[in-house]
């Protein structure tokens, strides 16, 4: 909307804060579109701004019209840049949040991996301990009932 309002005054003066206004818009609207609005919306402020100027220019004229469309040129590119930046900044502040839900997945599986050997160990540990005992009453009770001296 600011866009379209500072077009407007392209076409009654060139003063500086004109100027700024339109390239300040034209920046906005090129951090706000994707790049092919963007560019046309580039384009609709370089062909308004060519229309005030007269039909045969003299150098001056073409110099000041060649560096307000390299100014807005530039803006716009300087804007698309900026989109870019915060769509990278916002994909990688995501993969981060990802890396950090798996990071505290995996230390959750560790510790759930570490009670459960424990567990194993000892339940081995008491089924070993148990039959360990057994044969030590099974070799108590033979030695008893054994003769002493068997020849």
């Amino acid at each position: 909307m600011i866009f379209l309002v500072v077009v407007e005054h392209i076409q009654e003066n060139r003063t500086i804060n004109c100027i700024l206004s339109i390239l300040i818009a034209t920046y906005s609207a090129s951090v706000a579109l994707r790049a092919r609005w963007a560019v046309v919306a580039t384009l609709y402020v370089i062909v308004m701004g060519i229309q005030p100027f007269p039909v045969h220019p003299n150098a001056e004229v073409v110099r000041n019209l060649i560096e307000w469309n390299m100014m807005i040129v530039i803006t716009a590119c300087l804007g698309q840049v900026q989109r870019r930046s915060r769509r990278r900044a916002a994909r990688l502040e995501h993969a981060l949040s990802l890396l950090d839900d798996a990071h505290k997945q995996l230390a959750e599986d560790a510790v759930a991996v570490a009670v459960e050997r424990n567990r194993i160990a000892r339940e081995m540990h008491d089924i070993v301990a148990h039959r360990l005992s057994v044969i030590a009453v099974r070799a108590g009770v033979a030695r008893a009932l054994l003769p002493t001296d068997p020849a």
